[in-house]
């Protein structure tokens, strides 16, 4: 029911004033309850007393119109994460080109560095192999240097095998000229049986090409196979004193630590005799590491622990290698002894 008063809307057109009009578009006319007659004495539009009535229903009716509104309007499309529709910010574009010629700069240089990585993990044993064939060659002539770079190269390669046969990351053998040959192991064995079996590996290697040193010396009869035989037995037998960095104090830590000191007796008695530097130094490197493991047993540590039948055979294989090559190396002084002679060495 329409309460509005009579009007004849061509006399009277709507007004801003009008609450029968707003900017929310046409209001409804209010109920019933919100209606009330005319005032007397007033002409045209509503009484000011339906006004008060009805401020609360226009207020009502616009709630509603929102609520419906809201209802009908769909939900607005988001753009995918880490994307915009609207046009990227000037200021924020010089930023990103900044970002992304970093990261591209950056890419490149990791690039760059991990071929260089590759290449030297290649060419560093190769030069260094080089560096020392051009030093023992110098000294000893090219025939006698080729076979001791061979001989260290063979006894490397045992400590490369079994380290790699037991899953750890090795690097390959790099010389030092007139110092010998090294194998980095990039990390620690599981426990002292593991590296006791990595050292060893060495000089059974070399042991063995020793071997095959004395037994082609005597069918071919190529006289600087027997030196070079020589050599290997006696580099590999002290390669085993219990001192480390030598393989043999690597070997001992699974027999018993106090085999250390004995090693350290041992290489003081050589140096004593020889005033070798580097027996001095091995000396020195040999007592801070001893040091080190004693420290280190005393409270207790599991990477010692292991059992007791794994001690027994790494004794048995310790004792016995280094006694096949004592023998070697005295055969091969024997027969050196016996046909001494200046073309041993091949000049």
């Amino acid at each position: 029911m329409d309460v509005r008063p009579d009007r004849d809307d061509a006399e009277q057109p709507h007004s801003v004033n009008d609450p029968w009009q707003s900017g929310w578009e046409t209001i409804p006319p209010p109920p019933p309850e919100h209606a009330s007659p005319e005032s007397p004495g007033q002409s045209g539009g509503p009484p000011s007393r339906h006004l008060a009535s009805y401020v609360p229903y226009i207020a009502e009716q616009r709630a509603a119109q929102q609520t419906q509104e809201a209802m009908n309007t769909p939900y607005p499309s988001y753009p995918p994460y880490g994307q915009t529709d609207g046009p990227a910010s000037p200021h924020n574009a010089p930023a990103g080109r900044k970002n992304a010629a970093g990261c591209a700069s950056g890419a490149a240089v990791l690039a760059v560095l991990s071929k260089v990585a590759v290449v030297g993990k290649v060419l560093l044993p190769f030069l260094s192999a080089v560096a020392s064939l051009a030093a023992y060659a110098l000294l000893f002539g090219w025939q006698f240097g080729l076979g001791i770079l061979a001989l260290l190269f063979v006894h490397e390669m045992g400590h490369y095998i079994v380290i790699r046969a037991k899953g750890l990351p090795a690097s390959w053998p790099v010389f030092i000229p007139l110092l010998g040959a090294y194998v980095a192991m990039r990390r620690m064995p599981v426990n002292v049986r593991d590296e006791a079996e990595i050292a060893i590996a060495g000089p059974f290697a070399g042991a063995l090409a020793s071997a095959a040193c004395l037994w082609l010396y005597q069918v071919t009869g190529i006289t600087v196979l027997l030196p070079l035989s020589y050599f290997s037995f006696f580099i590999n037998l002290v390669n085993l004193i219990p001192v480390s960095p030598l393989d043999g104090g690597r070997i001992v830590g699974a027999i018993s630590r106090w085999i250390w000191p004995v090693g350290l007796v041992l290489m003081g008695a050589a140096f004593f005799y020889t005033h070798s530097i580097l027996l001095l130094v091995l000396l020195w490197l040999g007592f801070l590491e001893t040091v080190r493991r004693f420290r280190i047993m005393a409270t207790g540590d599991p990477y010692y622990k292991i059992p007791l039948l794994a001690r027994a055979y790494v004794t048995v294989f310790y004792f016995g290698l280094a006694a096949a090559l004592a023998i070697g190396m005295f055969a091969a002084e024997g027969l050196m002894v016996a046909q001494a002679s200046p073309s041993l060495f091949g000049n």
